[in-house]
Order: C-alpha cells, then structure tokens, then sequence
C-alpha cells in the first residue's frame, strides 16, 4: 500500500532492464518489468546444469539409504543367536569356557535360529594386561572371545570372562 493509503497497482510497464517504473503516477509504488524469455531460458538451464553435477553426488548417498533397512532383519536374528550363546554361558558355561568353545566349534547350530545361518568368526581366549591392552593366547580360565557373522556381512562379537559363580 501507498503510505498515503491507496493500495498499489503492480501493472508490468515497459523500462529500463534494471530500474523499476513509478505505476500509474503514483509516487513510492513501483513495479519491476517482466522477465524476458531469454532470461526464463537462461535460469532453467542453469538449473539443468547444477542438478546434472549433484545427481551424481547424492545418487550413491539415494541408493544406499535403504541398506541398513535391509540388513536390519539379519542384525536382529544375529542379535538373537548371540543372546542364545549368552544364555547357555550363563547357565551352563560361566565356569567351563572351553566346553563352551568346543560347542561353538563343532555345534553352533544349537544356538541358532531356524531359518538364519552364521558362521562363527573368532572362537579364542584372549587375555587383557593391567593397561586393558588384548593380547591373544589366553587360557581358559581367562575370557573368550566370540564373533559371530551374519551371511549378509554383519558381525557381533561378545567377551565371555571365566566366573566361579553366576
């Protein structure tokens, strides 16, 4: 609105490329001239262009968003395997690691879930010094050291110390 109370008509009038035109006479009311073909023309393809050089750029970031959401379902049952070798450790093996190492290696399908293989990765003693620095040839009365693989690439691993009691 003119400060005077009379509201603007914004008419496209011919002028300068660069200077808007008073509208009608009246003072403090201005309207900038349209834009030229060329211009319209000249804009999209500069759009054209910079989204040409940042389909490549965000097109790898575009494809691969869904992986995790992919590879959720086979973490989950990894989870799940890893939960059932938590649960014989704590009933059956806190105190006899090796018994438990051995059943990894020959039987690790007792602690699978139906329809989903694993491979079990690192199945070995390892033992920590005072720095908390690991250190491979432990005993076992020191900690296991298990890593479990999904078929799809994802690996867990859990320590397993040596207890007396649960």
């Amino acid at each position: 609105m003119k400060p005077g109370g009379m509201p603007c008509r914004h008419l496209l009038l011919p002028s300068g490329p660069t200077k808007p035109r008073d509208v009608a006479g009246v003072a403090g009311c201005f309207a900038w001239p349209p834009f030229t073909l060329v211009e319209v023309i000249a804009a999209l393809l500069l759009v054209a262009l910079v989204s040409t050089m940042l389909i490549p750029f965000f097109g790898t970031a575009f494809r691969r968003s869904s992986d995790a959401a992919l590879r959720l379902p086979a973490t989950a049952r990894l989870m799940t395997v890893m939960e059932n070798i938590n649960a014989a450790y704590e009933q059956d093996y806190h105190d006899q690691l090796a018994d438990l190492q051995q059943e990894l290696a020959g039987n690790s399908a007792r602690f699978g879930v139906s329809g989903f293989t694993f491979t079990v990765v690192t199945n070995e003693f390892v033992t920590f010094t005072t720095a908390g620095v690991e250190q491979n040839g432990g005993t076992e009365t020191d900690t296991l050291r298990v890593t479990i693989q999904a078929p799809s690439g994802e690996r867990l691993t859990a320590l397993f110390p040596y207890q007396l009691e649960p």
